[in-house]
């Protein structure tokens, strides 16, 4: 399960073991960070969307879309997840993510899921962001 390789701290802050032999902690977002993470990922949706409807145009409305799109989808807002986030960015390989070293629990809905419900949830603490 995915969630076995992530933790939700109380604090806000998440910390995760993608099996590379390091721990990376992501720290709560502000607001600021919040909003730019979530326009990122509306503009990946978007895209998709796009990526549809020309589908649809040229008469491929059937046919889905390519697993390697989602999986990119996901790995670049991840990416600017954890750029924006933490002090230990994902494993790269020239200038992009390494996905050979990730996980594939790591481009899961659900963890996104997770990680925009908790940032929503956790209080912020006294005299915080």
């Amino acid at each position: 399960m995915p969630e076995d390789n992530y933790t939700l701290e109380t604090d806000g802050t998440v910390t995760f073991d993608i099996g590379d032999g390091s721990t990376r902690r992501l720290k709560r977002p502000s607001l600021g960070q919040y909003r730019k993470l979530m326009e990122l990922l509306d503009t990946l949706r978007r895209d998709a969307n796009k990526r549809q409807q020309e589908r649809t145009e040229r008469g491929d409305a059937t046919q889905a879309p390519g697993a390697g799109e989602s999986v990119d989808d996901m790995v670049t807002w991840l990416d600017g997840v954890f750029n924006e986030l933490s002090d230990s960015p994902l494993p790269r390989m020239n200038d992009s993510v390494d996905i050979d070293k990730l996980p594939v629990w790591f481009v899961s809905t659900e963890l996104v899921t997770d990680l925009i419900g908790h940032w929503q949830s956790t209080p912020s603490h006294r005299g915080g962001r």
